[in-house]
Order: C-alpha cells, then structure tokens, then sequence
C-alpha cells in the first residue's frame, strides 16, 4: 500500500508543472499518510492481539465449560450409583429385618420334642456321669436337627437360703449349657435361667434329691 501511494505521487509531481511550494505540500502530504498508516497498522496489531486475546480466552472458557460438564455428568454418575446402593441396601436391610422378626416370633412359636433330665448333689453344681451321658443325648438330637432349640432351666430343694439357692440354680444350669457347647451346640440356640427353689415342694430326702435338677427341654418351630 505505502508503494502505490508513493507512486501516485511521483506521478503527480512529475506531471504538473508546479513550484517548490507544491512539490513541498505533496511531501508533508506523503509524510502525513505514511504517518497515518503507521498508526493504522500499529492499531491494527492491538486489535489482532486482543482478537487472539479474546480467543484464547474463549478456548479456555470452553475447555472449562467442556470439563465442568464432564465432571458433571461424573458426579450424576457417581451419585445414580450411589442411590442405586443405597437402595438395594435398604431393600436388603428390610429382607434381614423381616428375617428376624419372623425368627423370633418363631422362637416362641415351637413344640416341645423332648426333655432331658440330669440331677445333683446337695449343694453342688457338678456334673456325674450318668449327667453327662444324659446330656451328649441332648447334644446329639441338637446336632441332627439344626432348627431345633432348647431351654435350660436350673433349680434347688428348699435347703439353705433362698438367695443362695438361688446362685447354685444359675450355676447348675450354666455347668450344663457349657458342657453342651462345649460339644458343639450353638450358644445362641439356648434361653436360660436358674429359678432357685421356686417348684421346690418336696420335704422327704428323696423328693429333694428330685427337685435338685437342671432340665433341658428341645424344642422344633411350629409347623
């Protein structure tokens, strides 16, 4: 550009027949567009920069955007799943909880199967043998039904006080539970208690030596 106004104006020096003043004017005047274009160009490159400005600044925005979206559809994802969790957990939850309900209404909803009987001595909580074999019965009708479950109840005569009678009942019923666990019934197919000399009724030696005694009652849920 700055070559063809150059030319236009040698052009016009060369063809009008002017004075030095005129040739002056046509100088200042070539001097001031060359300025001029100076300017335009050096404007020209501020706007080229802030264009090429603003679109870097665009492409960062819309990466941004484009991420901000990614992390969005992510977090949607992540959180569809953690509902779809939160969901079958509770669903699961409901289904160990009718479980459990049903079970221990079933706990006292059974019949009777049989009762084992084993007796001690005055004052003792110690097992004889004739106790033991009783006992491994128990153990055993245990094992070979695992839905069966069974009551331990302990009891005295109505020698001594009533209190302590009532401590030898709870250890006379816990020496028999432990020595069935300990053959491998299950603690938590047991309920237990030790009832001292509360159905003691007897008077005579040997209505007593009946009432020291630990029953253990095997149950099978109701059909």
């Amino acid at each position: 550009m700055h070559t063809t106004l150059k030319t236009w104006l040698l052009v016009a020096l060369a063809l009008t027949p002017l004075g030095c003043a005129t040739r002056q004017q046509l100088l200042e005047m070539e001097t001031e567009f060359k300025a001029r274009m100076t300017r335009m160009e050096a404007g020209l490159a501020t706007e080229k920069k802030r264009v090429d400005e603003l679109n870097t600044q665009l492409a960062a925005v819309r990466a941004t955007a484009t991420e901000a979206t990614r992390i969005g559809t992510e977090a949607t994802r992540i959180g569809q799943d953690a509902r779809q969790r939160a969901d079958a957990a509770a669903a699961k939850g409901e289904a160990v909880d009718g479980r459990v309900t049903k079970a221990l209404v079933n706990r006292f909803n059974r019949a009777q199967v049989q009762e084992f009987r084993v007796t001690f001595e005055t004052g003792r909580a110690e097992l004889s043998r004739p106790a033991e074999e009783v006992l491994q019965a128990a153990v055993k009708l245990l094992a070979e039904n695992p839905t069966y479950s069974a009551d331990v109840v302990g009891y005295t005569d109505d020698v001594g006080g009533a209190g302590s009678n009532v401590t030898l009942s709870w250890r006379r019923e816990e020496v028999v539970r432990r020595f069935m666990v300990e053959r491998g019934a299950a603690l938590n197919r047991f309920s237990f208690i030790g009832l001292g000399e509360d159905r003691a009724k007897e008077t005579t030696a040997e209505g007593r030596a009946r009432d020291r005694h630990v029953h253990v009652r095997v149950f099978r849920p109701a059909e």
